[in-house]
């Protein structure tokens, strides 16, 4: 048995546009009409619906996964550990003090 999400997610299933359309067609209804519908929700009503979806999920993506990692990753440097470099602090000679010469 197939939830009903298995099948609105399976690539050989029928788009809720194209369902759309042969609705409108197979309708019993006067063609003017059947053409008006037609356009109201083809014209109108997905773009629309496809608009306020596209803002909605960058809004999420934006504000629940990328900012939140970023901010994460940039703290997490700071709790690095400060380490030195070991070949510069072998490779230096210790300094002494410039002497004046007479």
């Amino acid at each position: 048995m197939q939830h009903t999400c298995d099948i609105q997610n399976h690539p050989a299933a029928v788009p809720a546009s194209c369902r759309i359309q042969r609705r409108v067609a197979a309708a019993s209804a006067p063609r003017a009409v059947k053409e008006a519908v037609a356009t109201a929700v083809m014209g109108l009503a997905i773009p629309l619906a496809r608009k306020d979806d596209f803002a909605r999920s960058l809004q999420h993506a934006l504000l629940f996964w990328q900012i939140p990692a970023f901010l994460l990753t940039g703290l997490l440097v700071f709790a690095l550990p400060k380490v030195g470099h070991p070949a510069r602090s072998q490779a230096e000679p210790e300094r002494t003090p410039l002497r004046p010469t007479p």
